[in-house]
């Protein structure tokens, strides 16, 4: 079955955490995902959808490192708190989809692969994604998109650096 927290946070020490396939939701505005020991673990994504309320410095949203740890799956990763948001991916190659579903700005750390990224609030308000400077993210697809008066914004969080958008087929870009 679905698994639902109302708590502040699921921390994933050791051990397996399975999906399953089924979805799994983080509401309170201070949730967050974190597997960031350097024990052996599994985050195994499956198909579906995770999704993290949690927003603000302290409240980070999506956080794990690499090391000793394997995920698995390419389910959807929804960032749905207001204001600033935070994926910290540590290098994930797994390809899941990262949506960031509200208002506010995305922070996205790390060398990661994703399926694609999508901006589903994209209807009612603007936002932006901070990709870090000096790495390459790569996508297969890219359909986070604005909106007349609802602006995406696409940066580096350094201004003076570039950062390297990756996708194995053809952008389309445009603008209002």
């Amino acid at each position: 079955d679905a698994f639902t927290c109302s708590g502040n946070s699921v921390i994933l020490e050791r051990g397996t955490f399975n999906a399953n396939g089924y979805n799994v939701t983080l509401s309170s505005s201070a949730s967050r995902f974190n597997c960031t020991t350097t024990n052996t673990k599994t985050l195994a994504l499956g198909s579906g959808t995770f999704t993290l309320s949690g927003s603000g410095s302290t409240n980070r949203g999506f956080l794990y490192t690499s090391t000793g740890l394997t995920v698995t799956g390419n389910g959807t990763i929804k960032m749905s708190g207001a204001g600033v948001k935070y994926f910290e991916g540590g290098g994930i190659q797994t390809w899941p989809t990262i949506d960031n579903a509200n208002s506010g700005t995305l922070v996205i750390t790390g060398a990661n692969k994703f399926a694609d990224i999508t901006y589903s609030y994209s209807a009612t308000g603007a936002a932006t994604i901070t990709f870090p400077a000096g790495v390459t993210n790569e996508f297969t697809a890219f359909s986070a998109t604005g909106a007349s008066g609802k602006v995406l914004t696409i940066v580096s969080d350094d201004l003076g650096l570039q950062t390297t958008l990756k996708k194995s087929s053809s952008w389309t870009v445009g603008a209002n």
